[in-house]
């Protein structure tokens, strides 16, 4: 994460380096500009769990398959949450191409097939081998900017009047939400909300003494 504040005062009017005097001293001194500045990449994601084992109420971890978790989409910058799954799905048989996740347990052992890999082992149960949290699954980076614009008026020696225009969320950036997270939900990968605010836009005045 990358985070910065800055507050920059305009080096124009009384008592600056430059037109400090005169009619340009009145009409540009006083002026400030600032900013805060936040650049985050996604945290790692956590998946749901496969089937579990008879007996074992801990969870069973999914197994990685030879597709990457992420959609090629969110790699590349082009995912649409509106038609696009945020995830590649889950394995149904063993060898299918473009899946990630397979359940170490009732994958079936081949297209059309009605027996599972763990019914092919004789019964023998697996816990899978996904790590519970892993770098190459995250959720979107989330991206912001938050801008002011300032004037101080001097009134007298101890009062100061100011004021302030704010942009939040200055390009009105859309982060969104984790997607779904359990492989075997109907929703898994979808996308339904983001997690800031659309640009505000706020103006305030305030009397300092």
């Amino acid at each position: 994460m990358f985070s910065a504040a800055f507050l920059y005062e305009l080096p124009f009017g009384k008592g600056k380096a430059l037109l400090n005097h005169g009619f340009a001293s009145a009409i540009l001194g006083g002026w400030q500009i600032g900013g805060v500045l936040r650049y985050q990449k996604g945290v790692p994601i956590s998946f749901g769990c496969a089937n579990g084992v008879p007996g074992w109420q801990n969870c069973i971890r999914f197994n990685r398959q030879s597709a990457p978790p992420l959609n090629p989409a969110v790699s590349d910058g082009t995912f649409n949450p509106f038609t696009q799954n945020f995830f590649n799905p889950v394995c149904s048989y063993v060898g299918q191409s473009g899946c990630a996740f397979a359940d170490p347990n009732t994958e079936l052992i081949a297209a059309g097939s009605q027996t599972t890999v763990q019914q092919a082992r004789g019964g023998a149960y697996f816990f899978g081998n996904y790590p519970r949290n892993n770098g190459d699954a995250r959720t979107p980076n989330f991206y912001n900017e938050d801008f002011s614009v300032l004037r101080n008026f001097p009134l007298y020696e101890r009062a100061t009047l100011q004021l302030k225009a704010e942009f939040l969320n200055a390009f009105n950036r859309h982060i969104f939400s984790a997607p779904n997270i359990n492989p075997y939900d109907s929703t898994f990968g979808q996308v339904t909300g983001t997690i800031d605010a659309a640009r505000i836009i706020q103006f305030t005045m305030r009397l300092n003494f």
